[in-house]
């Protein structure tokens, strides 16, 4: 009798870890897709690009995105969603080609690499 209670057991234990473990995941898959959505509808062009321009190089890991916001240069997080940084840099004062990867989205690895990068396009 004492061996089937501790079967008993170990089943309903098992059955319940398993439909939790189920439920944790399904929600946290609807999490992702809910930030996807609401990062998409913020910018989506440039969601987009930045997604493109990811897996078409290796993945390299970065920190923070440059972009072009009425005509200056605005800092995001990798987020898309979080302002890290609005300059006073003006977008028309680049070279042609700055400007097109800043139109795709530049993306900065560190915050060293993007001091530098300001520092060395503030007036």
């Amino acid at each position: 009798m004492n061996k089937t209670n501790r079967i008993r057991t170990f089943f309903i234990l098992g059955a319940g870890l398993l439909i939790g473990g189920s439920y944790i995941y399904q929600h946290t898959m609807q999490i992702k897709e809910e930030e996807l959505l609401s990062i998409e509808e913020l910018e989506p062009e440039i969601v987009q690009e930045v997604e493109t321009k990811e897996t078409s190089v290796a993945k390299t890991a970065y920190e923070y995105v440059i972009v072009n916001e009425n005509g200056y240069l605005t800092v995001y997080q990798k987020d898309l969603k979080t302002v890290y940084l609005k300059t006073d840099i003006s977008y028309s004062e680049l070279d042609e080609e700055l400007q097109k990867k800043i139109d795709e989205g530049y993306l900065i690895q560190n915050t060293q690499e993007l001091y530098d990068f300001l520092e060395n396009y503030s007036s």
